[in-house]
């Protein structure tokens, strides 16, 4: 059989969108025992642990889907069920997005769609492995998608459907604010097909509803002074007008790398094909899909000439694109043409290579390595000390300080302190809640995040209390003088090398204080500090 007729074969087989979402789900498992909780997610599990309506970064759902995944917290220190909703949703999102594709075309145009999207690093590794608050967000975009193609492809009978994208795009702003898309694609499919619906009752419930599922957030932002808009604020732009180069690149080619780069050539060709048709000639659907998705694809890039933005804040716009790639390649004329087998295939061999030589650097640490050797400096940009190191990192820190408590230099109510909500997040959740000890970051609003509300839950300010504070050398940062001054001594650094070889990949250092003077504030000294700066 050709390569071709297997192709073909492949997309009329009833069994092919089952064996597409077991390999990929036996991937993402796979990696899994090999690497611990990276940086943001440990520090989503505290979203878990501290139930509020919403927090300084984001809504709360990714905290909900933790606890949801973590049986209400009985397994909330087991990396795999901390991580199995990102694993079940990554294997929703597949099938979902087939049957989206299904709905706009034909099976085939879904299993298109669906070997895309298992070979996205962003739906299968960011959101599909990571837990973030992409993961539920990502379900909760495709469910919107399925119900307004349902609503558009229905007639006045169907207007539930309409109804059921107002509760979906209200579950998604829980999960993130980049859902607010969903409603501003809608609205411009409204405004070119069906304007008359804009004065319709059920428009206005639908986004009535929409608003009621946020409330809280909304609420919370307002009322709460831990609320961090003015962070993300000032993440959108900087005081010049003047664009550069600095961050777009990244940005720019970090989005082609997320969807995949040979599937990003298929979405390219599709888009191309599209406009050149016409939009006039152009399925009301494709339109919709394609308000949805470009709208944050140019915010985010143009974002990206005046700050620091990341690839995957315009991640979910790529399901929509994905969605119309498997619509324009499903028809009879692009079908049969060598370009789409070649690279779907690429994409997943591309994906699998990936994979596979992240495990072996994670278990070798052979190219990030040699990076930076300067004892201050190991591990920096070495993404994989984060997801790889913490557990050894704790278990080393555990030897030290019961060393320290066998000569009776730390009592029972030491506490630790950190700079920063990274490395504090992890140092909280692989070694201080779990053997219940108080961890508080110091320091400005944007260095505590989250921290800012939950050091006053555990009781800032433990007086006559030793602390240790600690720091890691892909993320250091020395304690200030005046956190210094607060403690009657203070000695260190010890450094500690992890792993204790040649080919070590961190540093982590140790200060010890001892008894934390009466009536002081460890907070006070840092934030005025940190307050000047500002002003």
């Amino acid at each position: 059989m050709t390569s071709k007729k297997a192709f073909e074969s492949f997309l009329i087989s009833p069994k092919s969108i089952a064996w597409i979402i077991v390999i990929n789900l036996i991937v993402r498992v796979a990696l899994i025992p090999f690497t611990c909780l990276g940086i943001d997610e440990v520090y989503y599990t505290l979203y878990a642990l501290y139930p509020d309506f919403s927090y300084f970064d984001h809504p709360p759902m990714v905290g909900l889907l933790i606890r949801l995944s973590t049986f209400n917290l009985a397994f909330i220190f087991n990396d795999f069920f901390v991580r199995l909703g990102s694993i079940v949703i990554g294997s929703l999102n597949i099938y979902l997005i087939f049957r989206i594709g299904t709905l706009l075309k034909d099976k085939a145009a879904g299993l298109i769609a669906a070997l895309i999207i298992s070979s996205s690093f962003y739906c299968s590794v960011i959101i599909g492995i990571f837990i973030i608050p992409d993961t539920p967000l990502s379900i909760f975009w495709l469910l919107s998608l399925f119900l307004f193609l349902k609503h558009i492809s229905g007639d006045e009978k169907t207007k539930h459907f309409l109804y059921a994208f107002g509760v979906a795009v209200g579950f998604a702003l829980l999960s993130k604010y980049q859902a607010i898309f969903l409603w501003f694609g809608a609205i411009i499919y409204f405004l070119v097909y069906d304007r008359k619906a804009l004065l319709k009752a059920k428009f206005w419930f639908s986004g009535l509803i929409s608003i009621l599922i946020f409330s809280p957030v909304i609420w919370w932002n307002f009322t709460s002074k831990y609320s961090g808009l003015n962070y993300h604020a000032g993440r959108v732009g900087n005081s010049s007008w003047i664009p550069s180069l600095k961050f777009f690149f990244r940005e720019f080619f970090g989005q082609i790398f997320y969807v995949n780069p040979f599937s990003f050539v298929l979405i390219v060709l599709s888009l191309i094909y599209i406009f050149k048709k016409g939009l006039r000639h152009t399925d009301p659907k494709i339109s919709f899909l394609l308000s949805v998705s470009l709208p944050l694809i140019i915010v985010t890039i143009s974002m990206s000439l005046y700050n620091q933005t990341l690839p995957h804040w315009s991640g979910p716009s790529y399901f929509a694109l994905i969605l119309i790639t498997g619509y324009v390649f499903s028809t009879e004329e692009m079908i049969t043409k060598k370009i789409l087998r070649i690279m779907l295939i690429c994409a997943q061999i591309l994906f699998f290579l990936t994979m596979a030589v992240s495990l072996f650097e994670i278990k070798t640490d052979t190219f990030m390595s040699l990076i930076n050797k300067d004892s201050e400096k190991v591990g920096v940009n070495n993404l994989i000390v984060d997801i790889s190191s913490w557990e050894e990192i704790a278990m080393k820190l555990d030897l030290k300080i019961k060393e320290d408590r066998a000569v009776d230099f730390t009592p029972k109510n030491y506490v630790i302190l950190s700079h920063n909500w990274f490395p504090g997040s992890h140092l909280d959740y692989y070694y201080a809640m779990p053997n219940k000890i108080n961890l508080y970051v110091l320091g400005e609003s944007v260095r505590q995040h989250q921290y800012m509300k939950i050091n006053k839950e555990r009781g800032l300010d433990p007086l006559h209390s030793d602390a240790y504070y600690i720091s890691t050398s892909n993320y250091f940062s020395s304690p200030q003088p005046e956190l210094i001054s607060r403690f009657e001594k203070a000695e260190g650094p010890q450094v500690i090398s992890v792993p204790d070889t040649l080919q070590k990949r961190v540093d982590l250092f140790i200060w010890k204080m001892t008894n934390l003077k009466n009536n002081v504030n460890l907070t006070t000294a840092t934030d005025r500090v940190q307050s000047a700066k500002e002003n």
